[in-house]
């Protein structure tokens, strides 16, 4: 039996859906939990830890879990909701390329001044490389095979995973021929900023699409390779800082398209299943399925 604590604005959303499907250990939903409740806990469904709290299980509210990071010693099993999100990212992605492909931003400018102004959207698809190739990744890169490209995920060892045409290391891949590069990286000490010069620089016009973490793409990098050529547009779904302060360059570069961390939403009966789900794992002696790496 666990005390299961689930804390953050959806909390009594969540509770509801854990209630209706039959969740009947202790169970206590608060938005602003008390240092009493975390004490009662033995387990807790979160976004962050309170200072010096540690428990046997903690389970992210969102697929995210950086908030989480600087916690990892007092936890003994870290896990994360999917639930429909890599459903709902696919989607986001797949809309990021076809807005660009069909020349969405030009469309909407013309609509702005009220231009008649049609012009060639004949943009054969070739290759996409998606950074990261965990399971939202694999969802993602199955979307775009769909809308004919040829997909190569990047992870660090190159190994392989399903759902791609390719895998590979960041230092071997094929970044010049891509018309696409998706981010979808987690943030880690390792992923921080990873997305610099280094990475954009080596870009000949492609579509930069970031839905993982805005604090993995160099911002000031990314501006250099836009008004290079070297990246011919950006859709951001994440950036630093959130929310984007009004004055940010981001929101007036021709370039870029924004959208506010809305890419994949999590819902509360995702949260309550891959609780429930977690929970028989881990009642089974098994790793869950949504366990976080030890090492990211």
């Amino acid at each position: 039996m666990v005390n299961l604590l689930v804390t953050g604005s959806h909390a009594l959303d969540v509770r509801d859906a854990l209630v209706a499907r039959g969740f009947d250990d202790p169970l206590r939903a608060v938005v602003e939990p008390s240092d009493e409740d975390f004490a009662w806990a033995t387990a807790v469904v979160c976004r962050s830890l309170p200072d010096g709290m540690g428990y046997p299980w903690v389970h992210s509210l969102a697929a995210g879990y950086d908030q989480l990071e600087q916690a990892r010693h007092r936890i003994g099993v870290l896990t994360r909701t999917l639930g429909s999100l890599p459903q709902q990212m696919a989607q986001s992605v797949a809309w990021a390329v076809l807005d660009h492909r069909l020349n969405g931003a030009h469309y909407r400018r013309a609509q702005a001044d009220a231009r008649w102004d049609r012009i060639p959207h004949h943009w054969p698809p070739g290759t996409c490389v998606l950074l990261g190739t965990g399971e939202i990744a694999q969802v993602v890169a199955r979307a775009l095979q769909t809308l004919g490209f040829r997909t190569v995920g990047v992870n660090r060892s190159g190994r392989s995973a399903p759902g791609f045409d390719e895998v590979t290391a960041l230092a071997s891949v094929p970044l010049e021929d891509a018309q696409v590069l998706v981010n979808l990286l987690p943030l880690t000490q390792q992923t921080r900023l990873s997305v610099d010069e280094a990475v954009l620089g080596r870009l000949r016009g492609a579509l930069y699409v970031n839905v993982g973490r805005g604090d993995t793409t160099c911002q000031d990098s990314l501006r250099r390779a836009l008004d290079a050529g070297q990246v011919q547009a950006a859709h951001l779904d994440v950036m630093s800082p959130e929310p984007l302060p009004a004055e940010h360059w981001l929101w007036r570069h021709p370039k870029v398209t924004i959208t506010p961390h809305c890419a994949a939403i999590t819902l509360p009966g995702d949260v309550a299943d891959d609780v429930v789900q977690t929970l028989a794992e881990l009642r089974r002696g098994e790793r869950p399925r949504l366990a976080v790496p030890s090492s990211t």
